[in-house]
């Protein structure tokens, strides 16, 4: 009998019969690229048909054979029959809120948040009309979810129509359990959305938690690096149930999303399909990389560590409950969270020094083949000022470390010239 993991062998075609078993000639090995953003028709009664079915018409709308391959099987993966993708992650966002608030309602968000989403929610959204609010993950060790939730729905007028959670946060890595969050939101018809992007669908698909929308910025883990690209995705019928309280449904969502553009390029969605096919493998040497340098981490004097998969972190059980892949596996993630203590300069100076080793890359971006640090209070949360900071919970001393695929010993290595610079 074949193991669930095994229906990832599916990810191999799945989406690409149309356009490579159905070429004229020798079948193509590989999903073709349709250099092009619109498609030629027979007659107007072939045109009507095919837009009815959503098929190939013109690159902005769905249906380019391209983003249907990758529309598949991240789909697939997700156990999702909606999907939409967008040229980035801050599109995906940006457009799902947009398309499903309007002035007068409310938004309530879990702190901290990618500080693009902080901005866009804080301010954009604010400037928009609607009302927002905000909760530390972190509470949610002291205090049930719930009733955090309840103070901040209830204290409020505004109707709360979206509440939107990172549930493995950017960059503190605290947690909030989606099947609890997911359970408050059913009964009052607030839509839950899960940025999953420190995770990905591969780790904890959360949609099968409860969460209504998951939002994964596939620039991280399903890029190599290389490329950007943003992705919701939702299971049709449930969502549908308080989409349709709120007097609309996801096909209107969509349409107001396509229009908005933020369309990704084709060839970018052909190399994102080819990605995915085997980005389970990377991902399970990334993870049990991770945990094996936030173990070595944790010995260190002077250094607080914070990682899913470590009994230290305050919300372990759940990660082990929440951080779960398809064949049962715990998967705690490649991202690790640590801070020096001191000041910033103390900070700067094991930047330096880690740099200096050409072995760890400094850097903004996550989740790619190398391993890259990040300074938190500079480097991703830089545009926002002391007080914002402050209140997502930074710290000016706090790194984010992004486990690649590089030996063990030699992370260590480049980590140990950083702690010897600053005599940790």
């Amino acid at each position: 009998m074949l193991k669930k993991t095994d229906r990832y062998d599916q990810l191999i075609n799945l989406g690409e019969e149309e356009a490579r078993f159905n070429f004229l000639g020798p079948i193509p090995t590989q999903n073709p690229i349709f250099d092009c953003n619109a498609f030629g028709f027979r007659g107007i009664e072939e045109f009507e048909d095919i837009k009815t079915h959503r098929g190939a018409i013109y690159g902005r709308v769905p249906g380019h054979p391209n983003h249907v391959a990758l529309e598949k099987k991240y789909g697939f993966v997700a156990e999702a029959d909606g999907i939409i993708i967008r040229a980035d992650g801050m599109s995906i966002i940006s457009q799902v809120l947009w398309s499903l608030l309007k002035p007068g309602d409310r938004i309530v968000a879990s702190l901290p948040l990618y500080s693009g989403t902080y901005e866009f929610i804080a301010d954009h959204l604010t400037d928009f009309g609607v009302h927002t609010s905000f909760f530390r993950a972190s509470d949610t060790v002291q205090k049930p979810i719930e009733d955090i939730l309840q103070e901040l729905v209830e204290y409020h007028s505004a109707p709360t129509k979206v509440l939107y959670i990172e549930s493995c946060a950017n960059p503190t890595l605290d947690l909030i359990d989606v099947q609890r969050a997911a359970n408050f939101c059913k009964d009052r018809n607030i839509i839950l959305i899960d940025d999953i992007t420190f995770m990905s669908v591969f780790m904890q698909n959360s949609l099968n938690l409860g969460a209504d929308i998951i939002i994964e910025a596939i620039t991280k883990h399903m890029s190599g690096g290389r490329m950007m690209g943003g992705v919701a995705t939702w299971q049709r019928e449930s969502l549908n149930k308080k989409l349709w309280y709120w007097r609309f449904d996801i096909d209107e969502v969509v349409k107001k999303m396509v229009c908005l553009g933020g369309t990704m390029n084709y060839t970018v969605a052909h190399a994102f399909s080819q990605n995915i096919k085997t980005l389970f493998i990377l991902i399970k040497q990334k993870c049990r990389n991770a945990l094996r340098i936030a173990r070595w981490l944790r010995k260190q004097d002077g250094l607080i560590v914070k990682y899913p998969g470590l009994p230290s972190h305050p919300q372990y059980e759940l990660a082990c409950r929440q951080m779960v892949d398809e064949d049962g596996h715990k998967n705690f993630g490649c991202m690790i969270y640590f801070d020096l203590g001191g000041d910033e300069q103390r900070a700067r100076e094991f930047a330096k020094a880690v740099a200096s080793t050409q072995k760890i890359m400094l850097a903004v971006s996550l989740a790619a083949p190398e391993t890259i640090i990040t300074h938190v209070w500079t480097m991703i949360f830089g545009g926002l000022n002391e007080q914002e900071k402050i209140k997502l919970g930074i710290s000016p001393t706090a790194f984010r470390l992004s486990v690649g695929l590089q030996p063990m010993e030699e992370t260590c290595a480049a980590l140990q010239t950083g702690f010897s610079a600053i005599k940790l």
